[in-house]
Parts: structure tokens; sequence; C-alpha cells
């Protein structure tokens, strides 16, 4: 009887590891197939420099880092300056919304 119950927890953790790795082969797999849904770099600087107002010939300075939120929410970070002001924007790499923005006029004196 013992042998029994030893045999069907072996079983039931085999069970739970080949369930586990294939959740993750169909992650891998959903991730792939949609990773040109994500928007790249360059399309995200262009939603910042829009909702800034301003156009891409006016910028400089500019830094764009690809990161993660604390919820792993995938994002860019974009940092510009045009003659007026420094802009910062957090936007959604999936959906291309604005989750965060700050905008910081630039010192007239410089």
């Amino acid at each position: 009887m013992e042998k029994k119950k030893r045999r069907g927890k072996h079983f039931l953790r085999v069970l739970a590891v080949l369930l586990l790795l294939v959740a993750v082969l169909l992650v891998s797999l959903y991730l792939y197939e949609h990773e040109d849904d994500w928007l790249s770099s360059s399309q995200a600087l262009r939603i910042a420099v829009h909702d800034a107002g301003t156009d891409e010939g006016r910028i400089y300075d500019v830094s764009t880092v690809y990161g993660t939120t604390e919820q792993n929410l995938p994002v860019y970070e974009i940092l510009f300056t045009d003659h007026t002001a420094e802009y910062r924007y957090v936007i959604d790499a999936q959906t291309g919304h604005i989750l965060d923005h700050t905008t910081k006029p630039t010192d007239p004196e410089s």
C-alpha cells in the first residue's frame, strides 16, 4: 500500500512538471508569434514627440530605453529636448499608450 502512495505522489509530481513545461512552451510560442505586435523604439519616440506638440526635426539629446515596470509591463522610457523644454515619457511597448510624462522648461539663459 505504501508503494502505491509513493508512486501516486511521484506520478503527480511528474505530471505537474510536464504541465508546467507545456505552459512555458505555449507562452513562449505566443510571445514569439506576437513579437512584431510591439512598438519599435522609433514608433514610441514618434508618439512622444507628437504628444509633446513638437516635431522630430526640432528635438535633440534623445534617449530611448526599453524596460519593464514593477508589474512586468514592457515600456519605453523616452527622453528628449527641444528649444523650449525637456520631456520624459513612459510608453506601453504593446499598446502605445502614454503611461506617464513630464515636461520641464529649459533654462532660457543656457
